[in-house]
């Protein structure tokens, strides 16, 4: 029987840098048995950097490079009998999180019911495999927080305003905090071998960060990917001065070209000048959460953690307050230091022709995307 690892997030878990680590080393790992499949367009193979896309997918939602779901699933099987890998990995937060999403939906109980289908829907593809469920788990306090800034950072680029504010977003995030309803969906519909759910504390991690914990979860011990593996990063978090910032920048409407052009802006200046400080929610609202999830929490770890105890750390008592306005001065002018900088204005030149290219010459997009990982992964190998 074919395998099949299903690495489902969570979000705000060091996913990307797993993701991004599987991607670039893809020829070790099919030496070692385990298939990271791309799929092809236009004859041509996509390194997917993630698996999003296939997730998404299950709910009936097409996203680049707008595949249906039988395709991505009649591409794997293909790949692996081609590569005989008796392993295939599949990686992507929205398996756990994404579509249905929570703001789309009516209810909880809507939420729950859409979000059975998504699972059943991949139940179908994966009868022929054996599978194994991994999931890194972060405490509801501190994806809460991540999960804040993450949809302050990239709200310009969605369809809706999502956030209002701490509490209100918080009250709109319950059905997907809540842990223990989503896991039993994907224990008993999936029924796998292996559950294997981690809590996402860097320090209990092996090797102290999520892609040297996964490669120790897949059993791999090949010495070049395990020195790979160290320090492997990809997005750095927006410190608090930017992310206080760009709440008074959503206001101001734009396009979504121009809004691209503002996180690149708020990145590079973050990179630059950081001033250190991680987004915070208030004293009276971790209270809340640490109350509402405390008993949930302890079901967790006995149902579903094999090391350690998942629970929201305790936190002596503080005062966030207004923000420092220095602090966002200093960010404002790094930031806009950057967005009129020559290089930006090309950033946003190269923004309009991918755009172009992605809707009018679809081929030459793919052709010229391909390119670009080739070289950023030989670059890599070095």
């Amino acid at each position: 029987m074919k395998r099949c690892i299903l690495h489902i997030g969570q979000s705000k878990t060091g996913s990307s840098a797993i993701q991004s680590f599987l991607n670039l080393n893809k020829k070790k790992l099919k030496k070692n048995g385990i298939l990271y499949p791309g799929i092809k367009l236009h004859g041509v193979t996509l390194d997917l950097y993630n698996h999003n896309s296939v997730a998404d997918s299950l709910s009936g939602l097409k996203r680049y490079p707008e595949v249906e779901a039988k395709e991505y699933f009649k591409q794997f099987s293909e790949s692996l009998i081609k590569d005989n890998c008796p392993t295939m990995v599949l990686s992507g937060e929205h398996f756990f999180g994404g579509e249905p999403r929570v703001w789309d939906v009516q209810s909880k109980e809507d939420h729950i019911a859409a979000y059975k289908n998504k699972i059943e829907a991949l139940h179908y593809f994966l009868t022929e495999y054996e599978i194994t469920i991994i999931i890194y788990l972060r405490d509801q306090l501190e994806w809460t927080e991540s999960a804040i800034s993450q949809i302050i950072r990239y709200e310009g680029l969605l369809d809706k305003k999502i956030y209002h504010d701490d509490w209100q977003f918080f009250e709109l995030m319950k059905p997907v905090l809540d842990y223990e309803n989503l896991l039993e969906k994907w224990h008993s519909i999936l029924k796998p071998k292996k559950l294997i759910c981690i809590p996402y504390k860097k320090d209990s991690l092996h090797g102290n960060n999520s892609v040297s914990d996964f490669l120790w979860q897949l059993g791999i011990n090949n010495n070049y990917l395990i020195s790979k593996a160290v320090d492997h990063k990809v997005h750095e978090s927006l410190s608090r001065e930017y992310i206080e910032l760009k709440k008074t920048l959503n206001k101001e409407a734009c396009s979504k070209t121009e809004e691209r052009v503002r996180i690149d802006c708020l990145n590079r200046a973050n990179n630059k000048i950081n001033m250190g400080e991680k987004y915070k929610i208030s004293y009276d609202l971790y209270q809340k959460i640490q109350k509402y999830y405390s008993s949930m929490n302890a079901r967790i770890t006995e149902k579903y953690i094999k090391e350690g105890v998942f629970c929201i750390n305790v936190r002596e008592n503080y005062s966030i307050g207004a923000y420092d306005n220095d602090h966002i001065s200093k960010a404002r002018k790094y930031f806009y230091k950057e967005y009129y900088s020559f290089s930006v204005k090309i950033k946003r030149i190269e923004i309009n022709i991918k755009k172009y290219l992605r809707i009018h010459l679809r081929p030459l997009h793919v052709i010229l995307y391909k390119m670009k990982i080739i070289v950023k992964t030989n670059l890599y190998h070095r």
